[in-house]
């Protein structure tokens, strides 16, 4: 089993704060929005969202797929984490972006399910569990203060079911296609209340586990988490308390014209892994225009 929590907000947050630490240098850059703080629960930030809805688990982990992820871990060996960079060159995959209405997250969705069905024999037809992030600031059920935040966006993951596509194009269609769908739904907002719930305010402590991953269930994670602005090549590294083999965590991010990909995974993690995903990597971003540097 593996326990995954939804954290991409804190790449969303880093960026807010290089841009109040940039104001200290140079006031002419204006400081996150100042908004009220909200209480514990957050409640108030979706006031429209049902209790039974805001306080409950995703309906979908009743559902989920089955199928391989990655190789069982080796007996007597100690995982860390690690972090891999890849660069791709930004104008063309901002061009392709654009011309096919498409969003930087399908381009990744793709290229790492691709990665993980070629590695594991996975047919297009098995559907891939993906965890990625969604801007809960945008919601139906955002309150107008919750609209209004900067420095704390609120981003929580959903859980899209995708299957793949003989055509890399039509792959990167069907993935921003279940992005936009789940973007019309509760699920973003209720984690950020439910994850919420889940907390004891004064002691920190968790009053219950989250959801353990059956380690049968093909899932995958990633973010994009856009653009940072007021830093000259930002670097990132993220750290986690994991110490077993689980699925790389992909997170992107634009830096003037380069597309940084930074790549969190278990040290060590089987070569033949990383290999594929690598390779369908670089032919996804290859196939719209892109190149690595």
């Amino acid at each position: 089993m593996e326990k995954w929590a939804a954290a991409p907000t804190y790449g969303r947050t880093i960026e807010g704060i290089y841009r109040i630490v940039a104001h200290c240098l140079n006031t002419s850059v204006t400081l996150p929005a100042s908004v009220t703080l909200p209480s514990f629960s957050q409640r108030e930030l979706f006031p429209s969202l049902p209790d039974e809805v805001a306080l409950s688990p995703c309906p979908k982990l009743k559902d989920l797929p089955s199928g391989p992820r990655v190789l069982p871990q080796e007996e007597k060996v100690v995982y860390s984490m690690t972090s891999d960079y890849l660069q791709y060159s930004y104008p063309e995959i901002s061009k392709y972006c654009h011309t096919n209405r498409v969003g930087v997250q399908a381009i990744l969705m793709c290229a790492y399910q691709r990665g993980l069905r070629k590695f594991n024999n996975i047919t297009d037809e098995t559907q891939i569990v993906i965890q990625a992030p969604i801007d809960s600031r945008k919601s139906v059920f955002a309150s107008q203060e919750m609209q209004r935040r900067e420095l704390l966006s609120g981003s929580a993951a959903v859980l899209l079911f995708v299957k793949g596509k003989e055509s890399v194009l039509d792959e990167i269609v069907e993935c921003n296609e279940k992005m936009r769908e789940a973007q019309t739904t509760s699920e973003s907002a209720a984690r950020v209340t439910y994850y919420s719930s889940k907390i004891d305010e004064k002691s920190g402590e968790l009053k219950s586990q989250y959801f353990s991953y059956p380690s049968d269930t093909p899932l995958i994670g990633m973010s994009n988490v856009g653009c940072y602005t007021h830093v000259n090549n930002p670097r990132l590294y993220c750290v986690s308390e994991f110490n077993k083999l689980i699925s790389p965590i992909v997170y992107s991010y634009k830096d003037g014209n380069i597309l940084n990909v930074l790549v969190a995974r278990s040290d060590p993690m089987p070569h033949d892994f990383m290999s594929c995903f690598y390779e369908e990597a670089d032919k996804v971003f290859n196939e719209i225009g892109s190149k690595r540097i």
